[in-house]
């Protein structure tokens, strides 16, 4: 993570998202199975990854996005109900 300061009104912080470990376990399986076998495990790598670049396109987007003010991007945040659902 690195912190940009170029711009005297505020500063961004900026990150390179790492590959996730599913992705990176499906792909070390799918190097060991029988190409008969890989069916299932393909489809959720293919899946893992579409999330993944999914979220980096979002990451891009952010940095695109231009706020006037002060502001602050809680990543991660989750809020629960009464009934005890996370939105």
């Amino acid at each position: 993570m690195e912190v940009d300061r170029s711009s005297s009104k505020s500063a961004v912080v900026k990150w390179e998202r790492q590959v996730p470990e599913s992705i990176l376990l499906l792909e070390a399986l799918l190097r060991r199975l029988h190409l008969d076998e890989a069916d299932y495990f393909g489809e959720k790598l293919g899946l893992e990854k579409s999330g993944f670049y999914g979220e980096q396109r979002l990451d891009r987007e952010w940095l695109d996005f231009q706020i006037q003010g002060h502001y602050f991007l809680l990543n991660g945040l989750k809020f629960e109900n009464e009934t005890g659902f996370t939105h």
